[in-house]
């Protein structure tokens, strides 16, 4: 077993509790908070403009795989899927 697991992806951290079921004793780094300051920048020198709503859940697609998730987001009283577009 790992002593400690990086949640690489903005999305981990929502596993965080699942994780630590599984993996009790391994230290976890939420990496949350860098990543979204990445995505951020990254939207800031594309020139890309989000309009969001809080708790708002986007994806890059709204396929069968991405709709089973909804109950997930319900759960964590985030919002609907949204189609993101980046233009």
């Amino acid at each position: 077993c790992p002593d400690t697991l990086v949640l690489g992806c903005t999305h981990f951290p929502l596993l965080k509790e699942e994780i630590w079921q599984v993996l009790p004793n391994c230290a976890l780094v939420d990496s949350g908070a860098a990543i979204a300051r990445r995505v951020q920048y990254l939207l800031n020198i594309t020139n890309t403009q989000v309009t969001s709503k809080p708790g708002q859940v986007y994806c890059t697609r709204l396929d069968a795989q991405a709709k089973a998730l909804q109950r997930s987001f319900n759960l964590r009283a985030l919002g609907e899927l949204s189609l993101w577009a980046m233009d």
